[in-house]
């Protein structure tokens, strides 16, 4: 796990510098790298890829995380999105009180899944 920061122009100005040091002290408290990325219109991939692949990751990923990684592993992708599900539950209808998967994306994207 690691942090990016996409920097814009704003970030030559005081109280946006001031925010950015705030947030790397951020990031070094809890242990996790963050990378700074020049803001674009368009991104090469071989130089995000290069930035990535030089960060030092922390050797153990914490239990609480662990547990969220494998929730979220567990779930079923969007059909439609192809993005993992969030469990819901139904509030109204012949539903309600059942649960189901429903997109994260919704309401663009309206896919659903019985549990």
């Amino acid at each position: 796990m690691f942090g990016v920061e996409l920097d814009d122009q704003s970030h030559n100005r005081g109280k946006q510098q001031e925010r950015d040091a705030f947030v790397e002290e951020v990031f070094k408290a809890s242990g996790l790298p963050l990378i700074r990325i020049k803001a674009s219109d368009i991104y090469s991939l071989e130089e995000v890829r290069t930035q990535i692949a030089g960060l030092t990751l922390p050797a153990e990923t914490p239990k609480a995380e662990e547990a969220v990684t494998s929730e979220i592993a567990g779930d079923p992708l969007c059909p439609r999105c192809d993005i993992p599900m969030v469990r819901r539950v139904a509030k109204q209808g012949t539903n309600a009180g059942k649960e189901f998967y429903g997109c994260q994306n919704y309401p663009k994207c309206k896919e659903t899944i019985q549990v």
